[in-house]
């Protein structure tokens, strides 16, 4: 065997060794993000949102670009209120579906979101994306619209916003998330009872929800309208997993009104439902 015959056999025999390395090194990396992945979704599905989040960035030490691990960080950071980071996790993984216009929603959500509970959104990236994403969007969409509404009462521009609310209103539009920003809208336009009575018709207990009672809440305490607040609470209990709050609230109502039969009743239920929280002494 010549020389050169044996400079090809070594010459194959190290690419052949370099690519099983290679096979192997992917096969490793596979198996590792995908088992972060997995542990990410089991801290996801019990509510450990926090180290959810470090679970999936972990498996993205892996492979960047991992859609499935991008979005789920994005869902971990946004459930526990960091919209920031939630929408940094949704637009890498926009970058790898750009069409995926769910998505693109959650990524406006994340914008108002922050500016409505923290005031640090940044204005012109917001405009810009709503402009490129959005409003391309909304004439097809509900969701998009709803956005788009939200978007108008954050930036003020309530003629805007009330032209979608009038296309809705003629569509018969029932769903939760209108019907919060509905009462944002009149509570904008100092229509209080105007919002008292659509937050009592169509209230559930989620975090939209409970954000815009607490608005109204504190225009009536604001007024001093006791009789709405105790509405409000007591629609609130009706639906709260955790009602002492709204309890003690009604409770201080009833106390200040001198409704005391009905402050001994509700004092009763509370010490039913939170019999270890509720320590009481009594004659």
């Amino acid at each position: 065997m010549d020389r050169v015959s044996k400079s090809r056999i070594v010459y194959s025999l190290i690419v052949l060794l370099l690519c099983l390395i290679v096979a192997n090194c992917s096969r490793i990396i596979e198996q590792r993000k995908h088992y972060y992945y997995d542990r990410g979704m089991k801290l996801f599905n019990n509510s450990d949102y926090i180290n959810a989040a470090k679970e999936f960035g972990k498996a993205l030490q892996f492979d960047e670009r991992y859609f499935d691990a991008l979005y789920m960080q994005g869902m971990s950071n946004y459930s526990i209120g960091d919209y920031a980071a939630a929408r940094n996790s949704f637009q890498k993984a926009l970058a790898e579906r750009q069409e995926d216009i769910p998505l693109k929603l959650k990524i406006a959500e994340c914008f108002i979101n922050n500016i409505d509970t923290r005031g640090k959104g940044r204005r012109a990236d917001l405009q810009i994306y709503f402009k490129s994403f959005i409003y391309p969007l909304a004439d097809k969409n509900s969701e998009a619209r709803i956005l788009l509404l939200r978007y108008h009462l954050a930036e003020n521009k309530l003629i805007e916003a009330e032209k979608i609310i009038e296309g809705f209103l003629r569509d018969g539009e029932k769903s939760s998330d209108f019907h919060v920003v509905l009462v944002q809208f009149n509570i904008k336009k100092n229509k209080f009872s105007e919002a008292e009575a659509i937050a009592l018709k169509h209230f559930s207990h989620t975090p939209a929800w409970v954000k815009t009672m607490q608005l109204i809440i504190d225009q009536f305490k604001s007024t001093g309208n006791s009789e709405a607040l105790e509405k409000i609470y007591i629609k609130m209990i009706e639906q709260a997993p955790n009602k002492l709050p709204y309890q003690q609230n009604l409770a201080n109502i009833y106390r200040s009104q001198g409704k005391a039969e009905m402050e001994d009743m509700l004092f009763k239920k509370m010490l039913q439902d939170y019999p270890d929280i509720l320590q009481v002494k009594s004659d």
